[in-house]
């Protein structure tokens, strides 16, 4: 009898271990299959964030590719900063400007050259020091398991390889940003019955009118910049005395010329979001140059070895789809009755 418990006992020390190996066996293969997980890192700016479109296209790509989606959100010169220093960065989302058509070289400050727009204005005042780059080694959120990629896909060709100064392969736009010149809402220097955004401008500064940039935003700054030019205005001493650049995305400059009862240009969707109903009003849109283009941005792939190229592509074409393009031009409608972004075919005038 006591054979037969001793036989027992032996058993069942037997079956625990076999449990216990395999239990630690599938925890080392669950811990390597989570650190193989594809990842891709997106940079965007904070009207994208705000819009909801992240969360609104997300789902369906991690779903249809079997990877993770990281979303940075940051200005849109700061996410530019993160290509120039060769970071782990995928693909931007952002607003485009003239200066990413240059060659620059290693650790271009795209939130710098604002500083030499800004009448009289003190260093360091304006541009700050370039942002603190994320360990992208080390995903935000925790990874999770996924399928693999189903066998016999054909990959994606690599984008195009340039010459080492060059920081992007491939920019395509995905879809268009409205502008809106907002002002105090009695509209003081009466810019509501201008012809065109460059007159509503020239007369701001005539009038010696509050008048403030969203610095950190490339492509409002070039626009800005363009009609000022069709004006005869490209010195900035000759904007008036209350011309400032701010060291400040979108966002935060609605909010200080709400304050300071100043006029500024930002995009419709920060407007409807974040705007003091009576602190200000939309003075003027009805520009066809007042459009701010968003486009996607894939790195040259001779700066960014840890970059996944192939992904980057697969999700520059994810935002072509009819699919998507639906669910990025209906942000807006439900709560505001209009539409944050338009398609990318709209027809707009680029000033030069």
């Amino acid at each position: 009898m006591l054979k037969v418990s001793k036989n027992r006992i032996r058993l069942t020390l037997l079956t625990v271990a076999v449990v216990v190996i395999s239990l630690l066996l599938s925890g080392c293969a669950l811990d390597k299959n989570a650190q193989d997980t594809r990842w891709l890192v997106v940079a965007t700016s904070q009207e994208i964030a705000d819009s909801g479109l992240p969360a609104a296209i997300t789902p369906a790509f991690e779903t249809a590719q079997q990877v993770r989606v990281k979303w940075l959100t940051v200005s849109s010169c700061q996410a530019l900063n993160y290509i120039s220093r060769d970071s782990r960065i995928d693909v931007l989302l952002v607003s485009s400007g003239d200066q990413l058509d240059k060659a620059v070289g290693l650790d271009y400050d795209f939130c710098k050259p604002t500083l030499a727009q800004t009448p009289n204005a003190k260093a360091g005042s304006v541009a700050g020091p370039a942002p603190t780059l994320l360990p992208f080694d080390a995903p935000l959120i925790t990874p999770t398991l996924v399928p693999t990629m189903v066998a016999g896909a054909h990959p994606l060709p690599t984008p195009t390889a340039l010459d080492v100064k060059y920081l992007l392969a491939e920019r395509h736009t995905v879809f268009w940003s409205p502008l809106v010149l907002v002002g105090p809402t009695a509209d003081p220097l009466h810019l509501a019955g201008a012809a065109y955004i460059a007159k509503a401008l020239r007369s701001l500064a005539t009038q010696n009118g509050s008048f403030l940039v969203a610095g950190q935003e490339p492509g409002i700054v070039d626009l800005e910049e363009a009609w000022w030019k069709q004006v005869g205005m490209s010195e900035a001493t000759l904007r008036g005395s209350h011309y400032r650049v701010l060291d400040s995305d979108a966002q935060a400059t609605l909010t200080a010329a709400e304050n300071s009862q100043s006029y500024t240009i930002v995009p419709l969707s920060i407007y409807l979001t974040f705007h003091q109903s009576d602190k200000s009003n939309i003075i003027f849109n009805k520009d066809i140059s007042m459009y701010l283009p968003y486009e996607t941005l894939v790195h040259n792939s001779t700066r960014c070895n840890s970059c996944d190229l192939q992904l980057a592509r697969q999700f520059t074409n994810y935002l072509d789809q009819s699919q998507t393009q639906g669910l990025i031009l209906s942000l807006g409608q439900r709560q505001f009755k209009i539409a944050f972004f338009l398609p990318p075919y709209l027809q707009v005038y680029r000033p030069r």
